[in-house]
């Protein structure tokens, strides 16, 4: 059962567009037939059929509505629907997520329904198959204090991941992995653990053979100690910029100046638990807080868009951390005071959803010189 309904309160015999979400909520009615066996292809002829004008979980019904129905000229309407669908995916490394977070609550809908609506749609398509683990993956992030959004997203959620594991996790999984990249082998028990493998002096390939039954899961994450010269974006934009609040010396840093920090961070995607990592040069404070000592007066933190869950203003960083950032830019702002004399080469400013951390961005930071007072 499709877990949703919905009531088509105009008359009958009015244009199918005679309200703006009429089509969306015809598509929701008749694909709760059809799971039943219950519809007919009548009952979307009065249609207007634009996909690419519909809430993404309209698609998903109009895709099932097709598996399920004769409705001339399917196979073309199918391969339109899937189109638009995938445009308003975003492949994230091991993550799958929609871009566009309309739900309309006429519907019953909701990002994790959606999104659980979704992976069912690829556990049972074979041209999705490939894409279903990352929709798993991105559906179970999204649960806060093991549940979902709203309780139709609860039900559609436990469906989704019983599918999943019906199409991909029948077999349990016995046996021993081996994991090897080039003299480097590991082998790793049923259940599974963190192996790290050392780069190898010249390129080569990574095999993963598994000996037993089943099919574990694996994920591979390269990291490589390497200076970073130029902004990276995986996910995220990020903007780093420098402001004098009070300098003895305009156009130069002495020691007890004043400067504001505005980090600007733009996601490409709805993400969930951000933080913003900026280094602050050794022996400065960090304005602000309630220690003592911290000048509320010329402390200026500030953020647009959304503001943090909570801040850490540590001797080395400032973290802040957001529980969700949107697609909007985010701006944070904090000011410092320079404490301490001589050049300071800080590592680079840093974002990234913490429990996605392939979804992340880097500024390198120039070396700041710091004079003594004269």
């Amino acid at each position: 059962v499709s877990g949703r309904s919905a009531v088509i309160d105009v008359p009958a015999d009015a244009p199918a567009d005679a309200t703006p979400d009429r089509g969306p909520r015809r598509i929701a009615a008749v694909a709760a037939l059809a799971a039943v066996g219950a519809a007919t292809p009548q009952m979307i002829e009065p249609l207007n059929i634009a996909p690419d004008t519909w809430p993404t979980v309209s698609i998903i019904d109009w895709i099932t509505l097709l598996e399920r129905l004769p409705v001339p000229g399917g196979a073309a309407r199918m391969a339109q629907a899937e189109a638009v669908l995938r445009a308003r995916l975003n492949v994230q490394g091991t993550t799958l997520r929609i871009n566009r977070s309309d739900a309309p609550l006429q519907l019953l809908a909701s990002p994790d329904a959606t999104a659980a609506q979704l992976l069912m749609l690829a556990s049972r398509r074979p041209a999705w198959r490939a894409d279903a683990p990352r929709i798993a993956r991105t559906l179970m992030l999204a649960q806060r204090r093991g549940h979902w959004d709203t309780t139709p997203a609860n039900a559609l959620g436990t469906l989704a991941l019983r599918d999943f594991a019906r199409a991909f996790e029948t077999t349990p999984v016995t046996g021993t992995t081996r994991v090897a990249l080039g003299t480097a082998v590991r082998d790793v028990a049923a259940g599974g653990n963190v192996q790290t493998l050392p780069w190898p002096a010249t390129p080569q390939s990574l095999t993963v053979t598994h000996k037993g039954s089943g099919a574990p899961w694996v994920m591979v994450t390269a990291r490589a100690a390497v200076p970073l010269k130029a902004g990276f974006a995986s996910g995220f934009a990020l903007s780093r910029t420098v402001m004098p609040v009070s300098q003895a010396v305009p156009g130069r840093w002495t020691r007890g100046d004043v400067m504001r920090v505005r980090l600007t961070i733009t996601a490409r995607a709805p993400a969930q638990w951000v933080v913003i990592n900026d280094p602050v040069p050794a022996g400065a404070t960090i304005l602000g807080g309630s220690l003592g000592g911290r000048s509320q007066l010329l402390a200026g933190e500030d953020s647009t868009g959304v503001m943090p869950s909570f801040v850490e203003r540590r001797s080395d960083a400032v973290h802040a951390h957001y529980a969700n950032v949107g697609r909007a830019p985010v701006t944070y702002d904090y000011t410092l005071r320079l404490g301490s004399v001589g050049t300071f080469r800080l590592p680079p400013t840093r974002v990234e959803a913490l429990y996605a951390p392939e979804m992340m961005a880097m500024q390198p930071n120039a070396p700041l010189v710091v004079n003594a007072v004269k």
